[in-house]
């Protein structure tokens, strides 16, 4: 009777343990999508999105605005981000985290850093890859903030 108290203690504290509560990382509105084909860059029209963003460490939940549905990537490195420093023209790595999805054949990949997400989709059977890019954005403003961003990354 003691050892299966025990197990019964253990496995509630393990099961409570490992559900890490999500928390909130920002909001972001939309400003590119392109489609990417061999060599071709085709700008895409977009209209205004918001995108809200939540992790726990391991799972980046993204939801978009007026949508029940979130999607889900896997964290796959968090040790930071690469970027070209337009100002030096140098390398540097920015805090964020790198994670993928594959939802139907449809591989996604995710940057994400405190001033901007971009996500990479590659479709099933297809020679093109979509990349959307949004700017962190503060709910409590107007969303004309998008159209002009500021230079942070």
């Amino acid at each position: 009777m003691k050892q299966a108290l025990t197990a019964a203690i253990a496995f509630a504290f393990a099961t409570s343990a490992s559900i890490a509560e999500m928390r909130h990382v920002g909001d972001f509105m939309l400003v590119c999508r392109s489609k990417l084909t061999g060599e071709k860059h085709q700008a895409m029209p977009i209209k205004p999105m918001v995108f809200h963003v939540s992790t726990d460490g391991v799972q980046v939940h993204v939801k978009l605005d007026d949508k029940e549905e979130t999607n889900i990537f896997y964290v796959y490195a968090s040790e930071g981000i690469g970027r070209l420093n337009k100002d030096s023209n140098t390398l540097e790595i920015v805090p964020g985290v790198q994670a993928s999805s594959n939802k139907g054949g449809e591989l996604r990949h995710l940057r994400l850093t405190t001033g901007e997400m971009t996500i990479t989709t590659f479709p099933a059977r297809s020679d093109q890859a979509v990349v959307i890019h949004a700017i962190a954005i503060d709910k409590n403003k107007p969303v004309a903030q998008a159209t002009n961003p500021s230079n942070e990354p």
